[in-house]
């Protein structure tokens, strides 16, 4: 909160003393130094601002050491010179101090020789130059300083806050000019606010524009905007900003409608001091959100509402015929089908204005609630283990120890305990499980799914432990996808689970870290067994590694006891787990579950995904696709895996 006020009390001062500046130049070019009620104004402004500016270096800092930390000077000099945050604050103090400096000179200066005036103008330039740096510099010890943000966003926070802030800081000098000079020229006075339309007209579109770049690369989602801190403020800010803009709208419709000799310099102001006061809440819910961590960032999500909108879950998995959301999207088609014949047929368009907009957005519930399903405050939570190998092993043990017994060794819903259960366990490897999000799954494991279901609540597990069991819930219910793997690359956004490397060298190495090139993945059981000849894994290893060689890709080998070794290779830190978690992506539709793996050669792309698998690589022929289908995948570009599944 202090940081939040710091902000605001850096911003008003210096947009009011900008739209004070400005003011002049819309009004008749001159200048409002030799008026008092401004040029004093102005010069106390700048000079308010350059004294808030040093007040909140001590305030960043102590954000910084925290409250158990010692703050001296040295400190703060120390963080102001050692930290981008303070570097920073510097060049934003040093460009205040400037105009504090420069308002206070220029309400020395006369102009009662054309020598005295041309310098009073050159010093106006500059102090109009160091006011619009100011402002803009305002979010530069905030977002703007995150690296990882592209520079086109950085960049939009700086116009963002320089047009919101010239908008507010007019609105507040012209409010103040109006209530002022209430008996003043009418004419002069209209003029005025029109010429002051166009410039807020300005101002808001790139408020407008960069505002949806800068919710895109801050949100990235509904979810995300529903569940986190910030996407909750930016809500509120949003609507604080469409009051403003209706209020400006009565503005503008009373400057179109009114004579000029009849313009009420003390009802717009009035009107537009309303106005204000809300711009002014607008501004401090800005400089909140400016030190708020970003919704994209914020891993804390609590989704508020009892349901969630999705295609997949619904209309793209298959609604049940003439169900509940059959008939909700049909009265959405005739309130649609009427708003139509409301706005065409002549004999009813008397009655279009209230009744079209009314149809229409009775017609867009009902699509939306055809497309809701149920939710709950975890829906949108995100893992805390990472999707790896090593956590699907750990799952996968949690599976059997708790969900065999009516979900089934291999999660079919056939367990022993699964007869006569109503409804019956849910088969986890069926395509209906990916329209569940990972928090709904985590929310049924601790919860249970509800009191019409037998599903219990598994209270006795840990945090970690639940998301153990649903990275190997995730990838087992990846299945039906895995069994479509052939020798031919195919797009199933099959994200394959993360693997601990050891090098050559015995440096570690995330699987993850390879993304950027395609990547094979051998496994190997070299002991003969009903499925594999004699030869045949130890074959397939070496011939896959001399592919893996010639296209300079790296090569992941997990081989079991009696297979030759593989030079160069990449071998996991645990390979037992990454035997049991790709032995789940191994079969085809006649395979029962299993947890071997006897020889298996996975291809996986640029972005991390599971794209080919071959069961064996017995001859050249086999070699000449693998090589194929690594040239192909070479030149895909790299796609981000959604954050719910990569994790």
């Amino acid at each position: 909160m202090e940081l939040a006020v710091l902000q605001f009390l850096e911003c008003v001062p210096a947009a009011l003393a900008l739209g004070v500046l400005v003011l002049p130049l819309l009004s008749n070019g001159g200048s409002f130094w030799g008026e008092r009620r401004f040029g004093g104004v102005v010069a106390g402004l700048a000079t308010f601002r350059a004294a808030v500016g040093i007040w909140g270096v001590w305030v960043m800092a102590r954000s910084v050491v925290g409250e158990s930390g010692t703050l001296d000077l040295g400190t703060v000099t120390a963080f102001a010179a050692g930290t981008i945050v303070g570097r920073a604050w510097i060049l934003t103090e040093l460009a205040a101090l400037g105009f504090a400096a420069a308002t206070l000179y220029r309400t020395r200066l006369a102009e009662d020789t054309p020598k005295a005036a041309t310098k009073a103008k050159t010093v106006d330039r500059a102090i109009l130059i160091l006011a619009v740096l100011v402002v803009a510099a305002a979010p530069v010890t905030g977002h703007v300083l995150d690296d990882t943000l592209p520079i086109y966003a950085r960049f939009s926070f700086l116009v963002h806050t320089a047009a919101g802030l010239l908008w507010f800081g007019g609105l507040l000098g012209l409010v103040w000019w109006m209530i002022q000079g209430r008996r003043g020229d009418p004419e002069r006075a209209l003029l005025l606010a029109e010429r002051w339309s166009m410039v807020a007209k300005v101002a808001m579109v790139a408020v407008l524009v960069t505002g949806v770049i800068l919710t895109i690369e801050n949100v990235g989602s509904v979810p995300r905007l529903l569940s986190t801190t910030y996407g909750r403020m930016l809500i509120v800010k949003v609507s604080l900003l469409c009051a403003v803009l209706l209020i400006a709208l009565s503005l503008v419709l009373y400057q179109t409608r009114v004579a000029r000799n009849a313009f009420s310099m003390l009802r717009w102001g009035l009107v537009a001091g309303a106005e204000a006061t809300v711009a002014t809440v607008l501004v401090f819910v800005a400089g909140w959100l400016a030190v708020t961590t970003p919704a994209l960032h914020d891993d804390e999500l609590v989704w508020p509402l009892p349901f969630r909108i999705s295609w997949r879950a619904t209309w793209g998995l298959g609604v049940p015929s003439w169900g509940a959301a059959w008939w909700e999207a049909i009265a959405g088609g005739v309130f649609l089908a009427a708003a139509l014949a409301l706005w065409f047929w002549p004999r009813l368009r008397q009655w279009r204005r209230y009744t079209v907009p009314s149809s229409v957005l009775t017609a867009a519930v009902l699509g939306l609630v055809s497309l809701s399903v149920q939710a709950y405050p975890d829906t949108y939570r995100l893992s805390t283990v990472p999707f790896s190998a090593e956590s699907v092993a750990r799952g996968y043990d949690l599976f059997q120890a708790n969900c065999i017994a009516c979900h089934g060794e291999g999660g079919e819903g056939d367990g022993p305990a699964a007869k006569g259960l109503t409804p019956p366990p849910a088969n986890l490897t069926a395509p209906h499980v990916a329209t569940h999000t990972l928090g709904d799954i985590f929310h049924w494991i601790g919860e249970g799914p509800g009191p019409n279901s037998p599903m219990p609540a598994f209270t006795s597990l840990t945090e970690d432990e639940k998301w153990d069991l649903i990275n190997f819930m995730w990838l087992l219910s990846t299945t039906y996808q895995s069994r479509l793997l052939t020798t031919e690359s195919i797009l199933q956004f099959l994200v394959a689970p993360d693997v601990t490397l050891r090098e050559p060298k015995g440096e570690r190495i995330d699987l993850w870290k390879l993304r950027g090139t395609p990547v094979v993945l051998s496994i190997a059981d070299c002991k003969a067994s009903d499925l594999t000849a004699p030869g045949v894994a130890e074959a397939g290893l070496v011939r896959s590694d001399a592919v893996a060689q010639e296209k300079k890709v790296p090569h992941i080998v997990v081989a079991g006891p009696g297979c030759p070794a593989v030079a160069g290779a990449l071998v996991p830190l645990h390979p037992e787990a990454v035997f049991r978690a790709m032995a789940l992506l191994n079969r085809t539709f006649s395979d029962l579950f299993t947890n071997r793996v006897e020889d298996a050669h996975f291809l996986i792309d640029r972005s991390g995904y599971l794209r080919a698998r071959f069961r064996h690589i017995a001859d050249d022929d086999a070699m000449r696709m693998l090589r194929r289908e690594i040239d192909k995948l070479a030149v895909e570009p790299v796609v981000e895996i959604p954050e719910d599944h990569a994790h």
